[in-house]
């Protein structure tokens, strides 16, 4: 973890600090490694006019595997694929991440049940051995469609990393895949698999989900009540999808794939978590709704774009790369300042940022607000200021 305990004493000013409220310049005064007070101060160091942003945190990110698998056939180390993803993590600018692992196995990579205990020991291990930068949690997203899951949930659910849950069926034909044609062509070739095989496995899957999906759902969501646990639904298509995760207790909506499915999650009072890429990318990787349209709809109320998977300190600075969606949010929202009740229990604090010293890149700054205007070269900088970790949102 990053060394606050001795940390000196300064002063960071010439700032453009994001705040829940908009950006404000000024300096931030840091004591014993937190965050102490924000004034007008001109001494100390000079941030010449970059931006001071929090700490991220993604509530949801699938990079883990990509270090732990580079190739199909290949695990790699687990500790040591743990601190190259900690290492991506933290120059993005996430300081606590919720480390999201696969709870059984739909069709591909069905080696996800044999890792996942020997993966939570890891991560666990890298946090006592302080070789992470950013904090590390559990966000284990459960597939219902495996029978396999109920044990990898009993196993996992009381770990004192595990904060977060979410319940997911990946079977093709609803959901994320309604189209289960495109869904088989591109999961033969993901997999290398012919597709007579392909149709045996595609089979199999779908029994498993008829016959043990709702039973699987259920130890679940009992098991993370039990818990206290919050709840995410996934994918939600339909006002039905919405209606039952509301009546097991959901206080989230991961992703919802419909404008249907999302406005009934807000009318039962969801909060309503929406990919960043699919924000940045100008639309869903799967052809599912566009974040763009639910801002279309001003959507302002429980919508949190910033804390899923993609950096939300991207939001007011331009992307020249990224063609199809300029960056004309509003400043972004850290999370923990908003302390909106579905985030309660996630076991990560919202007073007392530390700070992290890295600056890194950003593009210049674009219209964050309708009368504003680019600042320039001196925008192409930003500071990381870090939540503390200290469990609970509420200060618990």
């Amino acid at each position: 973890m990053l060394d606050t305990a001795h940390a000196p004493d300064l002063t960071l000013s010439d700032a453009r600090i994001v705040t829940p409220l908009g950006v404000v310049e000024g300096a931030l005064k840091i004591e014993g490694g937190m965050i102490a007070g924000m004034g007008r101060a001109r001494d100390g160091l000079s941030l010449g006019g970059a931006f001071l942003i929090p700490g991220i945190v993604d509530l949801h990110t699938d990079h883990v595997e990509r270090h732990t698998h580079p190739r199909l056939t290949v695990l790699w180390p687990l500790l040591p694929a743990l601190m190259a993803h900690d290492a991506v993590v933290i120059a993005g600018g996430t300081t606590t991440v919720f480390d999201s692992l696969s709870v059984g196995a739909s069709m591909k990579r069905p080696e996800r049940r044999e890792i996942l205990e020997p993966l939570v020991a890891a991560i666990a291990e890298g946090q006592a051995a302080g070789v992470f930068r950013a904090e590390h949690l559990l966000h284990l997203r459960c597939e219902i469609s495996d029978p396999a899951t109920i044990a990898l949930v009993d196993a996992t659910i009381a770990h004192p990393l595990t904060r977060l849950v979410s319940v997911m069926d990946h079977t093709p034909g609803d959901r994320q895949s309604p189209d289960v044609a495109k869904w088989f062509d591109h999961m033969i070739h993901e997999m290398e698999v012919n597709a007579a095989t392909g149709q045996l496995m595609m089979d199999d899957l779908l029994d498993r989900s008829r016959s043990m999906g709702q039973i699987v759902r259920d130890h679940v969501v009992a098991k993370s009540r039990a818990a206290s646990l919050p709840l995410m639904s996934h994918d939600d298509r339909s006002a039905d999808h919405a209606d039952q995760a509301a009546a097991e207790g959901m206080a989230i909506s991961e992703f919802p794939t419909t404008l249907v499915a999302a406005e009934r999650a807000r009318a039962q009072g969801m909060s309503i978590i929406m990919g960043a890429p699919n924000y940045l990318r100008g639309g869903s990787q799967s052809g599912n709704i566009a974040v763009s349209e639910l801002l279309a709809g001003a959507w302002s109320m429980r919508w949190h774009p910033t804390t899923c998977r993609a950096r939300c300190s991207m939001r007011p600075f331009g992307l020249p790369t990224i063609r199809t969606r300029p960056m004309t949010c509003p400043p972004p929202s850290p999370l923990s300042a908003m302390r909106p009740p579905a985030w309660r229990g996630l076991g990560i604090a919202a007073a007392s940022p530390k700070v992290c010293a890295p600056i890194w890149s950003q593009s210049a700054w674009s219209q964050a607000n309708p009368s504003s205007k680019p600042y320039g070269a001196k925008a192409n900088r930003c500071i990381d200021a870090t939540h503390s970790n200290r469990r609970g949102l509420d200060g618990r």
